[in-house]
């Protein structure tokens, strides 16, 4: 072989392992640890996230991920600013906004992009525009997204504030005078805001139309949670001496029905409702006990979930085909609703608090 065929030789074979190193780094060593496909890691900005507390801290875990302890990436801790009891979720997913309670023990409105985790504290003791309020709970969007409302307190009496996002005015709603709300919500339309009183012996629910003074009342008796569906039903927990029931209502207070028909000692704790206004799932208590129960907001399909009697806080999954709760010294366990096939996402215990799924 003359100088020029080796010379050729050498090239081509220089070209040939070199390519074939840089496909081997890039491509095989992934399915090498993989097995026959490579790691895929889900895009955490279009994954479906539940976001629950314990402590002082937010976590959302994604749970789309397979429940595998070593994977670093299915929890993640959100935010560290304390005890967090509420939160709710913009309309477009993009922003979270929550209640915590600081080192002072007062809580404060949080909000927080979803996305690159900017926060912002929008509500605080001394904040010169509320009107010397030093509590703030329960935040809660407008239907449309552009304002976020919330719960003021100071000397057991209660005031609701209003924000709006695009310029960053607050705006208090005239409550009636010397109460405590125990919940609130914002009616379909964004125009008004049906809240309810507690600690009194005339405890209602009452509409106020957002800049009016004044409210009517469409729900007598103490109500502990309630929300509006897209449809705009009310949905709410009517609490009496011996148990608590689940009823709905139109938000002109005609038609009130109830959705459950427990028997003392069983009482309805907590509910939530999916995003298409179609189906709730509650949590039922029975002497220390407690399940997971469906129903759908018409009142029919009513059945129950769980049968273990350690499990609560039911929440509805964004497409409407599973429920996930919280049961006892375990973890969150989430089930199919029409299969009843249930799979853990993630291994706690003590006290937990399931906010949200979005």
């Amino acid at each position: 072989m003359n100088k020029l065929s080796w010379g050729l030789f050498a090239i081509y074979f220089l070209i040939f392992v070199g390519l074939g190193l840089f496909l081997y780094f890039k491509y095989s060593n992934r399915y090498l640890s993989a097995g026959a496909e490579p790691i895929i890691t889900p895009d955490p900005i279009s994954s479906e996230w539940i976001y629950y507390s314990q402590g002082n801290n937010l976590y959302r875990l994604n749970p789309d991920i397979f429940f595998e302890p070593n994977r670093g990436e299915r929890v993640e801790r959100f935010q560290s600013t304390g005890e967090v009891t509420h939160l709710d979720i913009s309309k477009n997913n993009q922003n979270i906004a929550y209640n915590s309670k600081n080192s002072l023990d007062n809580f404060e409105i949080w909000q927080v992009n979803t996305i690159n985790k900017f926060s912002v504290k929008i509500a605080t003791r001394g904040q010169e525009s509320l009107n010397g309020y030093i509590d703030f709970l329960n935040p809660k969007f407008s239907p449309d997204g552009g304002r976020l409302s919330f719960v003021g307190r100071k000397d057991k009496i209660d005031s609701i504030f209003i924000k709006n996002l695009s310029n960053g005015q607050f705006q208090e709603l005239f409550v009636q005078a010397g109460v405590l709300i125990s919940d609130y919500t914002w009616t379909k339309d964004g125009q008004n805001i049906i809240y309810c009183t507690t600690g009194s012996s005339n405890n209602a629910c009452w509409k106020q139309e957002i800049g009016k003074n004044q409210a009517h009342k469409i729900i007598t008796g103490e109500v502990n949670q309630i929300s509006a569906t897209i449809m705009d039903k009310i949905i709410f927990i009517l609490v009496n001496h011996d148990n608590s029931k689940l009823l709905t209502v139109n938000s002109d207070g005609s038609a009130q029905t109830p959705l459950t028909d427990l028997a003392s000692p069983k009482t309805v704790s907590s509910f939530s409702i999916d995003q298409n206004g179609e189906q709730i799932a509650y949590t039922v208590k029975d002497n220390g006990t407690q399940n997971i129960y469906m129903v759908n907001t018409d009142g029919t399909n009513r059945f129950q979930i769980t049968q273990d009697n350690l499990s609560s806080q039911g929440i509805i999954s964004p497409t409407g085909d599973e429920v996930g709760f919280f049961k006892q010294n375990d973890g969150i366990i989430i089930t199919n609703i029409l299969k009843s096939i249930p799979r853990k996402v993630t291994n706690l215990s003590g006290d937990v608090k399931l906010l949200n799924w979005r």
